[in-house]
């Protein structure tokens, strides 16, 4: 704690030896920061309101037909046209704003000056009031240029609208003829593909392993509806025989040809359990069998007579002779079907390598004609939301720009802040007095109080013996005290003085300006009189 003490002290002590070398020093930076302040010319600001109107009556009544624009996004794209270098070089034309009092200055730096100075935000979010500001040496040049500003903001809004609007729908004139011949050669290529092969695309039952599978599946039904087929017909054969048998031998006439008939009538039972009826034995045995029948029917006069007649009039045997035609016709049908489907197979594993690279192409041809015709109806849909964006933008103006507030300009300056400016001088100009002491100090060093030498010699200070002056040596120290002190507060009072004169020149430029403003105002007033 007594270092920091000792270090505080050695500091003031060390100001305090050299504080005139810091007077003089505050002195010098105060009045160099004080001209240099009052040579700054002072700004007025001009600022103006805008009332942007975006015809909200119509948003929803237009939700989802055509497109709805973005004030906010459209007012800063305006805003960045607004201080495009054109637009600028016509403010620094029409105003002569390169021509000063001190001379012309360099036009691209005052370019690039102007972006920054001019202004155009929205109050407080409102997306409806934006607020344009600018300001200059002279009221009257301020005022005019945020007036140049909102006309130039009015009328490029509605050249951007047509032009936008414009630009849009040639783009997508031109997008849609490119994709409309792109169709056309999509749609020929498709046609071409499937006349070519008519006989291998896939139809509704899908790929081709679909189609495989599914004639596999119906072929297996087929075969299982054949087998039950050839089951019921030989289970009707074998009641329409032994309905025969019980007939004839219910007759009194027994033949030889009866037996025999019974014995190979047995052996075709057996032989259909294993083959089917394009077997040769069977066959054999079929034309035996009704070989013999007809032998027994002709061969024996009165026995054959009272068969026959007995036969055609059994109800039961004429009923099972009936269905057992049906059931030779349906086995006839669907030992058709099954050689229908085992042709249709082996056709098709006979395509097996081509069939696959086929539909694998129309499915490439098929998506891409879809891509364009997708691409194609989206063009056409928005080229119609453009066009009856453009009508509503030619009918209704969905963006109306309209002055709220005329351009203002303060009777007085806002910039720079004086006052400000002053008070910071002063206190730099302080600082660096009291800096420059303190190096001073620095420099040339010298011991304070006796720990100090102890500490520096590392030898024991016994004591020390004070300066006796004189009373003429004690008034001269008390009045350099004094001027001390008096300039030291005199510091102050300058600056506010230094302020007061520089607020009044800029009160006596402002009244000056108004006679000249008003000059041929008075003049037309004494030519009346």
């Amino acid at each position: 704690m007594h270092e920091i003490f000792d270090k505080v002290t050695e500091f003031i002590w060390g100001v305090w030896r050299y504080r005139w070398t810091a007077l003089i020093t505050a002195w010098a930076c105060a009045l160099l920061g004080w001209i240099m302040v009052a040579q700054i010319d002072a700004r007025y600001p001009a600022t103006a309101r805008l009332f942007v109107d975006t015809n909200r009556i119509l948003e929803p009544l237009l939700d989802g037909i055509a497109v709805q624009p973005n004030v906010k996004q459209r007012v800063a794209l305006m805003s960045k046209t607004l201080l495009s270098r054109p637009n600028l070089e016509l403010l620094i034309d029409k105003h002569s704003l390169d021509q000063t009092p001190k001379g012309p200055v360099n036009r691209e730096s005052l370019i690039e000056t102007l972006s920054e100075e001019i202004t155009i935000e929205d109050t407080n979010n409102s997306q409806s009031i934006y607020s344009l500001s600018y300001s200059h040496q002279d009221p009257e040049t301020a005022k005019a240029v945020v007036q140049s500003i909102i006309d130039i903001f009015i009328t490029s809004s509605l050249d951007e609208e047509r032009t936008d609007n414009r630009t849009t729908q040639q783009f997508l004139d031109k997008q849609i003829s490119d994709y409309e011949s792109r169709l056309t050669a999509a749609e020929q290529r498709l046609a071409e593909f499937k006349r070519k092969h008519a006989g291998s695309l896939p139809g509704e039952a899908g790929g081709y392993y679909k189609r495989m599978e599914n004639l596999v599946g119906l072929q297996r039904t087929a075969q299982l509806e054949l087998q039950e087929a050839v089951n019921r017909r030989n289970t009707l054969r074998r009641n329409l025989a032994q309905e025969e048998r019980k007939i004839v031998s219910s007759s009194a006439n027994k033949t030889p040809y009866d037996a025999r008939i019974a014995e190979l009538q047995a052996q075709l039972d057996e032989l259909l359990v294993r083959f089917t009826d394009r077997h040769p034995q069977v066959s054999i045995l079929k034309q035996s069998i009704d070989d013999l029948r007809q032998k027994k029917l002709s061969g024996v006069g009165g026995s054959s007579s009272n068969s026959t007649a007995l036969l055609q009039k059994s109800v039961v045997y004429q009923k099972l002779s009936t269905l057992l035609a049906e059931a030779e016709a349906k086995v006839s049908q669907l030992r058709a079907r099954d050689s229908n489907y085992q042709t249709r197979l082996s056709t098709l594993r006979g395509t097996v390598d081509s069939i696959p690279e086929v539909e694998a192409e129309l499915k490439q041809l098929d998506r891409d004609y879809e891509t364009v015709r997708s691409q194609h109806e989206t063009l056409l849909n928005k080229r119609e939301a453009a066009r009856l964006t453009g009508n509503i933008e030619k009918d209704s103006n969905d963006v109306k720009i309209r002055p709220l507030d005329p351009p203002f300009v303060p009777s007085r300056p806002t910039d720079p802040d004086r006052l400000l400016l002053n008070v910071l001088t002063l206190i730099g100009s302080v600082g660096a007095g009291v800096m420059v002491a303190f190096f001073l100090a620095v420099l040339h060093p010298v011991f304070y109080n006796q720990r100090a030498l102890e500490h520096l010699t590392q030898i024991p200070v016994l004591g020390s013996v004070s300066l006796s002056r004189k009373p003429t040596e004690r008034f001269a120290a008390v009045m350099k005290h004094l001027n001390f002190s008096l300039l030291t507060v005199l510091l102050p009072i300058v600056c506010v003085a230094v302020l007061y004169v520089q607020i009044k020149n800029d009160n006596l430029y402002e009244s000056l300006k108004f006679v000249s403003a008003n000059e041929p105002e008075v003049l037309a007033i004494n030519e009346l009189e």
